[in-house]
């Protein structure tokens, strides 16, 4: 009997143990099996995801380092490009000064000697209005209210011409001599409105060609008979001034060819009269600059 309450009591033991093992088996939650598994689960999802995250974050550092060298980079380029612009504006303002001041002793070596300014090549013509130069008149001497003057006159021409350029563009003339007649027509009166010194004065603030120069005699003729040389300058033709070729090439077809006619040159500062016959002259001559003479 005790026998069998012993055995009993065993196996009711061993129940009890086997409910105990069952109670804290994996799928307790409890399990600390089941933590140490979630955990390395855990760690195996979340790798991947951190790999992704660094490598991102190498790639972008690496981005943003090569950035900085070239934004770098370029700050050194543009430093040095400013030092080599800076280095060569002082160079040509260096040079500029150097050449104004032996333009300056040149014309004051040249009014000394009772010569007129060296002659400059004239660059802009037909309508290619340059601003006016006010300071350019002053410094030659005449007054600063009679500058402005012309200036005023100077850009009331310029205005009108800009309005015939469009208006014969648009009504398809601006290559016509209609054109040309035009043009002429406005210089005219604006030679009326300021007189000969003043359109000479004129022509020379803005840019212009205010003189025509020899710059050869062909042989045998009229020029050549009458003693002209080259360098001479032609001031005027009978009683016309001379501004530009065209003026002189429209003098010296006015008149009965063959007449005699007197022509007024600048020679090394000095004012000649040649007498030739009315005609071609025989030369080959340009547009030039020289300042005016302001009396």
């Amino acid at each position: 009997m005790n026998r069998v309450v012993a055995v009993g009591a065993v196996a009711a033991l061993a129940g009890i143990v086997a409910g105990w093992i069952v109670a804290r088996s994996p799928d307790d939650a409890s399990s600390p099996r089941r933590e140490v598994t979630e955990s390395a689960a855990t760690e195996t999802a979340t790798a991947p995801q951190e790999a992704v995250e660094i490598e991102g974050l190498r790639r972008a550092l690496g981005h943003e380092t090569r950035a900085r060298k070239h934004l770098a980079q370029r700050v050194l380029e543009l430093e040095r490009a400013a030092r080599d612009e800076i280095a060569t504006a002082g160079e040509s303002r260096t040079t500029s000064l150097a050449a104004a001041a032996a333009a300056r002793a040149e014309l004051d070596a040249a009014s000394a000697a009772g010569r007129r300014q060296p002659e400059i090549e004239g660059s802009s013509s037909g309508g290619d209005f340059a601003v006016f130069n006010v300071q350019a008149l002053v410094a030659a001497g005449l007054n600063p209210y009679d500058a402005e003057e012309l200036q005023d006159a100077w850009e009331g021409f310029s205005l009108d011409h800009l309005y015939l350029v469009d208006r014969a563009t648009r009504e398809n003339w601006r290559h016509k001599p209609r054109f040309q007649r035009a043009v002429a027509r406005l210089e005219h009166a604006l030679l009326e409105e300021v007189g000969e010194e003043g359109w000479d004065q004129l022509l020379y603030a803005s840019g212009q060609p205010n003189r025509v120069q020899v710059r050869e005699v062909l042989e045998d003729s009229t020029a050549d008979a009458a003693g002209m040389l080259p360098g001479d300058v032609i001031l005027r033709y009978g009683e016309r001034a001379v501004f530009k070729i065209e003026w002189l090439q429209a003098a010296t077809a006015h008149g009965v060819r063959g007449t005699p006619v007197s022509v007024e040159v600048m020679r090394d500062g000095e004012v000649l009269y040649l007498e030739v016959e009315r005609g071609p002259l025989g030369t080959l001559i340009r547009n030039v600059q020289r300042m005016p003479v302001i009396r």
